[in-house]
């Protein structure tokens, strides 16, 4: 009987108000974004939903060289278990179009060949399907500026 009781009371326990070994694990989402001021600064904001949301997450930032590359981006997807691309438009490749981030789109095929399975794909409009996003099935939401990024990721 105390057991049932305790196990009742655990239940109503909001995961905030336990001790943080007994809390459980969240979520983890890895976010790639570009790497420009504003791309990261609303990469923030997306962060900032997502944990809202009840999920942790990571952005992909300042990571430049192979040993990064190798240590960081790749230890962190392998630590997630959703990835979100957020592809930024870059410069235009003719009228209307644009190409996206380049070292996002890397970290879209290491997301790949990990085997991921939980995608979401939100793309600036204009920006073309190259790279391994050019070959990857899926649908995309669609955003025009930095500002409705935020309502098409909600």
């Amino acid at each position: 009987m105390i057991l049932l009781l305790l196990m009742i009371d655990l239940l109503r326990t909001t995961p905030e108000a336990l001790p943080k070994e007994r809390r459980p694990l969240k979520s983890r989402i890895f976010l790639s974004c570009g790497q420009r001021e504003k791309e990261i600064q609303t990469a923030k904001r997306v962060g900032k939903i997502l944990a809202a949301h009840g999920f942790d997450f990571y952005i992909a930032k300042d990571v430049q060289s192979i040993f990064e590359i190798n240590s960081e981006i790749i230890r962190e997807l392998k630590n997630s278990d959703f990835y979100l691309f957020v592809n930024f438009r870059r410069e235009a490749v003719c009228v209307g179009q644009y190409r996206g981030s380049l070292f996002s789109h890397q970290e879209f095929a290491i997301a790949y060949a990990l085997g991921f399975e939980r995608i979401l794909v939100v793309n600036q409009r204009g920006v073309k399907r190259e790279g391994v996003l050019g070959y990857f099935g899926c649908n995309t939401e669609e955003f025009d500026s930095y500002k409705d990024c935020l309502a098409v990721v909600k």
